[in-house]
């Protein structure tokens, strides 16, 4: 009897096993033939906007603003240089701005600081803009809102990270 419970035990193993298998190479078949249909002449499609960060001020290695470097001087290459698709985005007029270079939708005023659970409990419950089917950003989706002209001073006026002609500032809502 016990040789018998011993074999089905291995069955129900090696079934879990060849299950698992099958569910990885399932997987990693759709991945490859996903990776293939996203190229297009053997050159990956992107399908994320990255924007222009905003810095237009040069700076040395201690932090001071520097004026413009010319090719060959030292600093020359900074990001500020370079301007790529530039933010724009359109207040909708009901609590949310739409970023026109992602699609993306934001909230216009940011909530006060929380944890991260009670983050997940207020987007769960979130109704803004006629939706209700808010989630939080990824990094990348985060990272296109950065306006990287923004800068943090003790005990002076700080410039927010973000564009708040069109978002409200933290500082600019009461809590």
């Amino acid at each position: 009897m016990k040789q018998i419970v011993d074999i089905k035990k291995r069955l129900e193993v090696n079934n879990i096993k060849s299950i698992t298998s099958m569910v990885m190479r399932t997987l990693f078949i759709l991945f490859f033939i996903s990776v293939f249909t996203s190229c297009k002449n053997n050159e990956p499609t992107v399908s994320f906007t990255l924007t222009d960060t905003g810095q237009d001020i040069f700076y040395d290695n201690e932090g001071n603003v520097i004026n413009r470097p010319e090719e060959g001087e030292a600093f020359y290459g900074e990001d500020a240089q370079y301007t790529s698709t530039k933010m724009k985005y359109r207040d909708n007029a009901d609590g949310t701005v739409t970023d026109m270079n992602t699609g993306l939708m934001w909230q216009k005023t940011p909530s006060a600081t929380m944890s991260y659970e009670k983050t997940l409990n207020y987007v769960a419950n979130l109704k803004i803009g006629g939706y209700v089917d808010w989630r939080l950003p990824t990094i990348k989706e985060l990272y296109s809102l950065a306006d990287f002209n923004g800068e943090l001073v003790r005990n002076g006026v700080s410039t927010p990270y973000i564009n708040t002609e069109y978002f409200d500032s933290i500082r600019n809502i009461s809590i």
